[in-house]
């Protein structure tokens, strides 16, 4: 995580999350939302690769340097 805050697997205002096991994503590409008080960050992949897990639950606090999501690279 690059900061401390809660982390989102969707947009509180969408169904679906912004990354699922399995799926291939590109570098930049918003994989999860970072809430710190009002405010969402876009947490995004460093490479691209295909999502192999989710680290963190949605909705609960993580801190600084938490792993999020883990890719493999392609």
């Amino acid at each position: 995580a690059p900061s401390v805050g809660v982390f989102l697997h969707s947009h509180p205002l969408a169904a679906a999350p912004l990354a699922r096991i399995g799926e291939r994503v590109d570098a930049g590409r918003v994989v999860g939302l970072l809430k710190i008080g009002p405010l969402l960050l876009p947490v995004t992949a460093p490479q691209a690769g295909i999502v192999d897990s989710i680290h963190a639950a949605d909705g609960l606090p993580v801190g600084y340097g938490t792993p999020l999501v883990e890719l493999h690279p392609l």
